[in-house]
């Protein structure tokens, strides 16, 4: 499980990288993980633009412009992944964010225990 002092980490690291950038495609790729339908899911998602990143205990909140919040608890084995869009995707990729700075924000959980 990422501890709070990685989390803060990672918070830290993707507020550099994602206020003011825009999602341009989301992918629902493990339902099983997700709290929400995908409809609405990938509609609120699509088109919005981030704003800060916060931790609350042991979940990651993403402050989206529209007011919504994308929020993930890794809880153990979750993690993720800022990379190059065309880079190999690891087994169990729960979630893909294709943004419009050219990078893709990946969560993905090996024994699927995490919750978007």
């Amino acid at each position: 499980m990422p501890e709070i002092p990685d989390l803060e980490a990672i918070r830290g690291f993707l507020n550099q990288r994602l206020p003011g950038v825009r999602i341009e495609r989301a992918e629902f790729l493990i339902p099983v993980v997700f709290r929400v339908p995908k409809d609405e899911f990938l509609q609120t998602l699509e088109g919005n633009v981030f704003a800060e990143t916060q931790r609350h205990g042991k979940f990651l909140l993403f402050g989206l412009e529209s007011g919504h919040l994308l929020v993930i608890n890794a809880m153990l084995t979750g993690r993720f992944q800022y990379l190059r869009p065309g880079e190999k995707r690891r087994a169990r990729t729960c979630l893909a964010l294709g943004l419009a700075n050219g990078w893709e924000l990946r969560y993905w959980d090996e024994r699927l225990m995490g919750k978007v």
